[in-house]
C-alpha cells in the first residue's frame, strides 16, 4: 500500500557507540526528518523550504528549524511510533533530553514514545519530568540468567572453536554452571569467556580458567590484552586506538592495512606485514572487535564488539581512579591515526601512483585522504611533536604529497592542469591550525610567496582594489572551498 499523509509512521534511531556520527544529536534528528520523507512518498513542502533557505544544502540547518519541519511532518500523520535506542550513548546527552521534553510537549501530534537506556539518574529524572504518563520497565534479571544459560548451552553445542568439548557432558555441565553463576547479566562477559575457553587443551586448563574467572569486563579485557603474543601488541593497539576513534566506519580491508604502517620504521608502509587474509585481524584481537553485519564498498564493516570495550580502552583524566593498564587518551588514538594517515600518503608513492591507485590496491588511501587532516587536528592541539615532524614532511615542497592529496580530494577543481602555486603548502596548513608548520614554512628560503599566503588566508579574501594574479586568486578560491568543505560548511563541485 503506498504512504499516505494519514497513515501510521514507525520512526528508529540507535546511538551507535562504535559510530561518532550516530552519538551525535544533530544525526539523529536528521534521520528523523528523512525517515519521515521515505514514509511519506517524497520530499515535502517542508523539507523543500528548509533546503532552500539553506543555500540549497550548502549550509547545515539549525536545530531548531529542523525540529520545527519534524513537527510539521509528524502533525500529518494519523499517529506515530519514535523508538530511541541507547539514550545513554548519546554525546549530547543533556541537549538530548531537552529535545525530547520539546518533542513529548507537542499536543496536535498522536505520538507514542520508546526509549531505551541505562539506569541513570539523569536520565530518569528527565522521563519523570514529561508531561504525559510514563511507564518504566527494568529487564528481570531472572530472564536474563534464563538466557545466558541457553546462550552457554548454543555455543557449547555448536561453536567449532569449542567443539571438543562437544561430547563430553561432564566437561560441558562445569561450563554452563560457572558461566551462568558468575555472568550477573552480562552476556558480552559470557561471551568473552567462552572465546578464552576455546583456547583451552585439556580438561585441566577448562578448570584453571573457570576457577580464575575475571569478576567484571574490564578484567575479562586485561586478561584477553595479556593473552596476546608480544610481537603482535603494536598491531593490536593500533586496530583498537582506529576502531575506538575513526571518523567514519572502517572495513574489513581497511583495517587489515593498518597493519602495514609502522611511522618509526623505513619504509613506514611495509606491504610485506599484509595478512593474507584479512580476516586474519580479528583473530589478533579477539572477543574485541567484530563485524557490524553490514557492509560498506563491497566489505564487511568492523567495530569494537561492545560499547564496554570502548570504555575499557579509553582513559579520560577527569575520570578517577587508576588508569587501567592497556587504557589510553582519545587524543592519543588520534594522534595514532593522523601519523598512519600521513605516513601512509607519503610511503604509497608520488604524483603518478597516487592518481593512478585503485581501492583494492591501497584500501586505506581514501580514508587517509579525507581525514588525515581531522585527526592531525586534534593530535596537533594536545602538541604531539611525532605528528608535527610528519606533517612537516607532508608539507615540505620538495615532495609531491600535497598536490597529490588535493588531487585526489578535489579533483574537479584542476580543470586538467598538474600545477598547485608554492604558495597553497602554507595556505592549507594554516587553513588546517597546524600551527607549527605554518611557521616552519615561513622561515623557508620561500618566504615572500609563504608570508602572502599566510595574509590572504588570516584575511579570507584579498584587500579590496588590489592586484591579484588570476592563477592565484583560483588558487585562493579553491583552497576557501575546501576548507569549508573540511569543516563541514559547504560541499562543491566546480572552481572559478
Amino acid at each position: 500500500m503506498p504512504p499516505t499523509e494519514l497513515s501510521y509512521h514507525v520512526l528508529y534511531f540507535f546511538f551507535d557507540r562504535n559510530d561518532n556520527m550516530k552519538q551525535q544529536l544533530p544525526s539523529m534528528i536528521r534521520s528523523l526528518v528523512q525517515q519521515m520523507c521515505t514514509q511519506l512518498g517524497g520530499s515535502p513542502n517542508e523539507v523543500r523550504a528548509l533546503y532552500s533557505a539553506c543555500g540549497d544544502g550548502k549550509r547545515q540547518p539549525e536545530r531548531e528549524r529542523l525540529l520545527v519541519v519534524l513537527h510539521q511532518l509528524l502533525a500529518r500523520s494519523a499517529g506515530a511510533y519514535l523508538v530511541i535506542d541507547a539514550l545513554d550513548e548519546c554525546q549530547d546527552r543533556h541537549d538530548l533530553l531537552k529535545v525530547i521534553q520539546e518533542v513529548a510537549s507537542w499536543a496536535d501530534v498522536q505520538l507514542h514514545l520508546l526509549f531505551s537506556s541505562r539506569r541513570e539518574t539523569e536520565i530518569e529524572d528527565s522521563m519523570k519530568s514529561l508531561q504525559r504518563e510514563v511507564y518504566k520497565e527494568h529487564i528481570d534479571s531472572d530472564a536474563i540468567d534464563a538466557d545466558i544459560q541457553r546462550y552457554v548451552q548454543h555455543r557449547l553445542q555448536s561453536d567449532p572453536a569449542l567443539k571438543r568439548w562437544q561430547g563430553d557432558h561432564e566437561t560441558q555441565y562445569e561450563i554452563e554452571a560457572a558461566l551462568t553463576d558468575k555472568a550477573n547479566g552480562m552476556f558480552k562477559w559470557v561471551a568473552c569467556q567462552l572465546d578464552q575457553l576455546s583456547s583451552a587443551l585439556s580438561i585441566f586448563e577448562v578448570r584453571r580458567l573457570l576457577k580464575e574467572l575475571p569478576e567484571d569486563l574490564n578484567g575479562t579485557y586485561t586478561r584477553v590484552l595479556e593473552s596476546i603474543a608480544k610481537e603482535r601488541t603494536h598491531y593490536v593497539f593500533k586496530v583498537l586506538k582506529w576502531l575506538a576513534c575513526s571518523k567514519l566506519p572502517m572495513t574489513l580491508t581497511e583495517v587489515a592495512e593498518i597493519i602495514t604502517i609502522n611511522v618509526d620504521e623505513h619504509p613506514r608502509v611495509n606491504f610485506s606485514k599484509r595478512f593474507r587474509d584479512p580476516r586474519d585481524v580479528l583473530t589478533i584481537c579477539p572477543s574485541l572487535i567484530v563485524f557490524k553485519g553490514e557492509e560498506l564498498n563491497g566489505t564487511s564493516v568492523l567495530e569494537l564488539a561492545h560499547s564496554s570495550v570502548y570504555e575499557y580502552l579509553i582513559h579520560e583524566p577527569t575520570q578517577r581512579g587508576e588508569r587501567k593498564p592497556y587504557s589510553f587518551r582519545e587524543p592519543e588514538a588520534h594522534a595514532t591515526i593522523a601519523s598512519d594517515c600521513i605516513a601512509y600518503l607519503l610511503d604509497v608513492g608520488g604524483w603518478a601512483s597516487l592518481l593512478g591507485a585503485r581501492h583494492c590496491d591501497y584500501p586505506l588511501l581514501s580514508y587517509a585522504v579525507w581525514q588525515w587532516i581531522r585527526h592531525t587536528e586534534k593530535a596537533v592541539k594536545n602538541k604531539d611533536i611525532g605528528v608535527s615532524l610528519l606533517v612537516d614532511d607532508f608539507f615540505a615542497s620538495s615532495n609531491d604529497t600535497l598536490r597529490s592529496w588535493v588531487h585526489l580530494y578535489c579533483p574537479s577543481m584542476f580543470k586538467g592542469t598538474s600545477l598547485i602555486h608554492p604558495c597553497m603548502n602554507v595556505v592549507f596548513a594554516k587553513l588546517g591550525d597546524l600551527s607549527r608548520s605554518v611557521k616552519v614554512l615561513l622561515d623557508s628560503d620561500n618566504e615572500s610567496e609563504a608570508r602572502d599566503a599566510s595574509e590572504l588566508t588570516r584575511r579570507g579574501t584579498l584587500l579590496p582594489g588590489r592586484a591579484v594574479h588570476t592563477s592565484r586568486w583560483r588558487w585562493v578560491v579553491a583552497t576557501q572551498m575546501i576548507y569549508m568543505s573540511l569543516c563541514h560548511r559547504a560541499e562543491f563541485s566546480t572552481v572559478l
